[in-house]
């Protein structure tokens, strides 16, 4: 719960009412057993008030805006509110009185001062300002309360800062007096003036001196002793010379010493970064390079590091000019190789990282000697690769050529027989059209004119012949029409006069006259006559896979 916006001037007043209440424990019924148990059993160490609060329903109260609860806002999600508004109105049911004369005239109420009356019995605790917000319990936020409490940090801190510089000036202050005091002190114990008087203790220093003046000059014991006592000093002063220059030197070393150590552990930690390091492998050449050098000393240390670092830095360079050269040549070799090998393009490719892999592939051409079989593989393909295409093409010709001669004969009798009163037929043979076909006709085209080697010693294109290979393996429909030559041709039917041999009518397999005149040429004469003519004609098929 909180006090309402609308009565923020109320909230310190309510704040001092509801301030045991608000700091006690709600225990819900299911649990008031065990919390009440472990809070018996156990030294809290501070002062505890919890309620009870009972299972059962409670009916929302009647809460006015002149009283206490009604200036009041509860969380209605929490399951406890309506007991606790109940509980307020019950117990702190108190108007809000803005003077005293209204509560005077009422049993319970409350001034915006803080002043509680119940009955007789008024309370008024000013022990915080009512309006002090550090002191504030109530509402489900803390920002206000955790402002007001760094604030009186703040506030707190400054006088700590001026109470410490008060304490300040007060120790300096009771310090001078304690000196005032101790010399106070001192001047009380001064019996006569001629214990302080400096003019007579002055005479007795001067007299003193002039009598050890007179036993010094008068003491031949006393001169030798000094003597020796000076020749001692002048010798512990040589001693004390020679000690400094000797501290200054070891202090040099030592200094020196320090700051090669840590060279040493520096370049120690540069060595564990290369765990492959090997000391003995590297020995040999870092000889050669420490030959150019004059001999390592602390002093020209730094120097020649940097000297040899340059020397080794420029052989790098060389040396890095040169695999740059040898794999400019190698990446050059591999181009060459996959332009002139493209089927090892599938499993390498042109770079440093394939170097093993070509590599490989050396060690393999080297060991299976793929030259020599090459050699045979290029005489295969220009003596038997050859002849195979001319024996496939001729075997088509020949073909072509037995239907030619079949039409020729066919026609030779149908001119003997009428087709009309003064007409007789001939057959006519017309190239195909089909896409398909001329596409494959191109490439099998393709193939018998490039297969043959334009030079003595140059192979056939062998890529033209494993394209078509594979384009007749795809396509078996179209490898039957390019291989089987009856699909090459259309079959057209002339209907000629007999008078001048001249056309009177022609007849296609896909085209024609009306559709009576189709039918009544199929049913008279196309079906029968073709039907007859196939006993003439060559039913073979070449298979282009046996090229292979």
């Amino acid at each position: 719960m909180e006090v309402r916006t609308a009565y923020a001037e109320w909230t310190g007043a309510i704040e001092r009412l509801l301030r045991a209440f608000g700091l006690s424990l709600l225990v819900p019924e299911q649990l008031y057993r065990p919390a009440a148990g472990f809070i018996n059993s156990t030294i809290l160490g501070l002062r505890l008030t919890f309620h009870r609060v009972p299972a059962h329903g409670v009916m929302p109260p009647n809460l006015s805006n002149d009283r206490v609860p009604g200036r009041l806002e509860f969380r209605i999600d929490h399951p406890l509110h309506l007991w606790v508004a109940s509980e307020l109105v019950r117990r702190f049911n108190h108007r809000c009185c803005a003077s005293i004369a209204e509560l005077e005239a009422t049993d319970r109420g409350l001034t915006r001062e803080g002043l509680v009356r119940d009955g007789t019995r008024h309370v008024k605790d000013d022990a915080r300002p009512v309006d002090d917000p550090s002191a504030r319990i109530l509402g489900w936020t803390t920002d206000r309360k955790i402002a007001a409490l760094r604030k009186q940090i703040v506030e707190a801190e400054r006088r700590a800062t001026r109470e410490a510089q008060a304490a300040a000036e007060a120790a300096r202050a009771a310090a001078v007096a304690r000196e005032r005091a101790n010399a106070a002190h001192d001047l009380l114990g001064i019996g006569d003036f001629a214990e302080i008087d400096p003019h007579r203790w002055s005479e007795q220093v001067i007299q003193l001196k002039s009598e050890q003046t007179l036993l010094e000059r008068t003491s031949e014991e006393l001169r030798t002793l000094r003597d020796q006592l000076r020749a001692i000093e002048t010798a512990i002063e040589a001693g004390e010379r020679q000690l400094r220059q000797i501290d200054g030197d070891h202090a040099v070393c030592q200094n020196r010493i320090d700051t090669n150590r840590r060279l040493v552990e520096g370049r120690e930690n540069q060595l564990k970064e290369f765990p492959a390091y090997k000391h003995d492998v590297a020995e040999a050449g870092f000889a050669e390079v420490a030959g150019t050098v004059p001999p390592v000393t602390l002093d020209n240390v730094e120097q020649l590091a940097h000297q040899t670092g340059q020397t080794l830095q420029g052989k790098i360079s060389y040396e890095q000019r040169r695999v740059n050269d040898a794999s400019e040549k190698m990446i050059a070799g591999m181009s060459e190789f996959l332009g002139q090998f493209p089927e090892f393009g599938q499993t390498l490719s042109v770079g440093r990282s394939y170097a093993e892999s070509f590599a490989a592939v050396l060690h393999r051409i080297d060991g299976e000697d793929l030259p020599r079989h090459r050699e045979r593989f290029e005489h295969y393909l220009n003596e038997n690769l050859v002849g195979d295409l001319l024996m496939l093409n001729r075997r088509l010709e020949e073909h072509q050529e037995t239907i030619e001669e079949r039409i020729n004969e066919i026609n030779t009798a149908l001119r003997g027989i009428d087709y009309s009163e003064d007409t007789y037929v001939q057959l006519r043979l017309l190239n195909r059209s089909g896409h398909e076909v001329r596409s494959s006709d191109d490439r099998y085209g393709a193939v018998l004119n490039t297969g043959f080697p334009r030079s003595r010693g140059a192979p056939p294109d062998i890529e033209q012949v494993r394209l078509l290979l594979e384009y007749f393996q795809r396509n078996p429909e179209e490898t039957q029409r390019v291989t089987d030559v009856r699909t090459w041709f259309a079959a057209g039917v002339r209907e000629l006069r007999r008078a001048d041999d001249s056309e009177a009518n022609f007849y296609a397999a896909t085209t024609g006259k009306s559709g009576g005149q189709k039918l009544n040429w199929r049913s008279r004469f196309w079906h029968p006559l073709w039907q007859h003519s196939m006993v003439f004609l060559p039913h073979r098929t070449m298979h282009p896979t046996s090229v292979s």
